[in-house]
């Protein structure tokens, strides 16, 4: 029998969300365009207080100021986006802001402040050249995790490290920042179910990282799947969009 599949989706509640961070963003952002003077290529930019100035491309402002450009068009697209799917019936949704609902504190490792600064600590335990782009993963598990995560469009870091009380660093599998709700959601993706000292080791982790505050499927999400079978990639997104939109 065919197991059926379905098109992960972001709740409208979320991509509301979503669009009030991104929209704030934007407005911190530059408008420009490219002209050319004297055979030399400039970028005349206008910054979000009205100040309109000039820099040459090539240059190190110049390529600075075209990065901050691009990501606005680029954020007013995902907004385009987003709002194009919400007026399509149904579903059809105000765009009054949920409120966030915590009942416990975001823990200090899955701020945004320590994703964009974390420790220059890395994992010594050796990657087994499973590659997404530059970047490489211990295991297929976390290679496809990644994969679904990308194609969901989501940033992430891998084996962001963690100082623990009595582990020393342990490194998380796999980190999203979702500032749509002012924190990181973090993941573990544990392929062998079937190992007794795999899972001892995984029960070691998850009473560390609770021992920091991280709550299990809250803070932290555990994926399961053993030597011989894992987790869809529809499945693995549908546990993201949950941990993303309930973080």
């Amino acid at each position: 029998m065919n197991t059926p599949s379905f098109e992960p989706r972001f709740s409208p509640e979320h991509l509301v969300r979503r669009i009030h961070y991104l929209e704030q963003e934007i407005s911190s952002l530059p408008t420009g365009s490219v002209i050319i003077r004297d055979e030399q290529q400039y970028i005349r930019v206008t910054d979000p207080e009205n100040n309109t100035f000039e820099r040459i491309l090539s240059s190190k402002d110049g390529q600075h100021y075209s990065d901050l450009i691009d990501r606005r068009k680029t954020l007013k697209k995902e907004v385009k986006s987003i709002v194009r799917f919400l007026n399509d019936p149904p579903p059809k949704v105000t765009r009054s802001l949920p409120p966030i609902i915590r009942s416990t504190q975001i823990p200090f490792q899955l701020t945004l402040d320590y994703y964009n600064n974390p420790p220059e600590v890395t994992n010594p335990y050796p990657n087994c050249g499973y590659v997404l782009g530059a970047i490489s993963f211990k295991s297929r598990f976390e290679l496809i995790a990644a994969q679904a995560i990308s194609e969901l469009g989501l940033p992430f870091r891998s084996e962001l490290p963690i100082l623990t009380s009595n582990n020393g660093y342990l490194f998380m599998d796999i980190v999203i920042p979702v500032p749509e709700r002012g924190r990181c959601v973090g993941f573990e993706f544990c392929g062998m179910m079937e190992n007794h000292k795999y899972m001892h080791d995984i029960q070691a982790k998850m009473i560390s990282y609770a021992d920091l505050g991280m709550v299990p499927n809250h803070d932290v999400f555990y994926v399961f799947g053993g030597e011989k079978w894992l987790p869809t990639k529809t499945e693995l997104q549908n546990i993201i969009i949950f941990a993303v939109e309930n973080c």
